[in-house]
């Protein structure tokens, strides 16, 4: 399946006139002579023709057609219609549909790319385009690439950007929320601040509450995957965590043995899974 890439595109070189031999002189200022008669419609040999360029247009919202069987997609700032030299464009778009997506882009063709996103001195306003589908949307989502993402049916034919933390761009749904049984405490302590190699001591959780080791000081050492990391157990850091929607977030750090001062920081945090912790490196 083929999606939309933004098109790039480079003008040739300026033509250049080829020299002319002695001999061939005369009969050059003979043949320029005779084009003199011949009106203003003659093309200039000396001026290039620009190839027009294809780029992507950035969508800025999408709704549901009237009829049920299209999509209206808006783009905020292009020339207006009507506009020409610059300014002119050249609006078109593709769709494909698949299963219950569709895949929609919509570009716009100029013959002056140094214009392209940026349209100095061109009045500029917002462009609606209607995309036929020749089919029921269905309830389909509609996947673009400028802006890079998934839009989602909502309230009276309006599209809405699915993005974290309401709705999953990867499925279109709504995430599931972080529990003490999946990957989302390990996958959050990851992504954290902490360096790449770090290693994840045994966890203790009980929702919305959790407490993890972090071995940073692991991080250190260059991964080689022969024998033990000879930086693993030197800097360990008592990391406190409480769920947020899809995640978790870090909410809190010690040293030392058991919860440390994590009960000055947040009192409700239960105590009971880090008291008897032993102390850290």
């Amino acid at each position: 399946m083929t999606r939309l890439r933004q098109g790039v595109g480079v003008p040739g070189p300026r033509p250049r006139p080829a020299l002319l031999s002695g001999l061939a002189v005369p009969l050059a200022l003979a043949a320029a002579l005779a084009g003199c008669g011949r009106g203003s419609d003659a093309p200039d040999a000396d001026v290039a023709v620009v190839p027009p360029v294809q780029f992507a247009a950035e969508i800025a919202s999408v709704a549901a057609g009237a009829d049920g069987r299209s999509i209206v997609a808006r783009v905020d700032a292009l020339p207006e219609d009507g506009a020409t030299g610059p300014c002119e464009i050249e609006v078109s778009h593709s769709v494909e549909l698949e299963d219950d997506r569709i895949y929609l882009g919509v570009t716009y063709l100029t013959h002056d790319p140094e214009q392209a996103g940026v349209f100095t001195g061109c009045p500029t306003a917002p462009r609606e385009v209607t995309v036929d589908l020749g089919a029921p949307l269905d309830g389909r989502h509609v996947i673009t690439q400028d802006p890079t993402g998934r839009w989602v049916p909502g309230a009276e034919g309006a599209y809405a950007l699915c993005e974290l933390p309401a709705c999953d761009a990867a499925t279109g749904a709504t995430p599931l929320p972080a529990t003490c049984d999946d990957s989302t405490l390990a996958d959050a302590a990851r992504s954290g601040d902490v360096p790449r190699h770090a290693g994840l001591g045994p966890s203790r959780c009980e929702l919305p509450w959790a407490v993890i080791d972090i071995d940073v000081g692991a991080g250190a050492c260059p991964a080689t995957g022969e024998g033990p990391d000879p930086c693993a157990g030197e800097n360990v850091r008592r990391t406190y965590w409480r769920t947020a929607g899809y995640t978790w977030r870090q909410v809190g750090s010690s040293a030392g043995s058991g919860c440390g001062e994590i009960a000055t920081i947040v009192p409700e945090f239960p105590l009971h899974l880090c008291a008897d912790l032993p102390p850290l490196p």
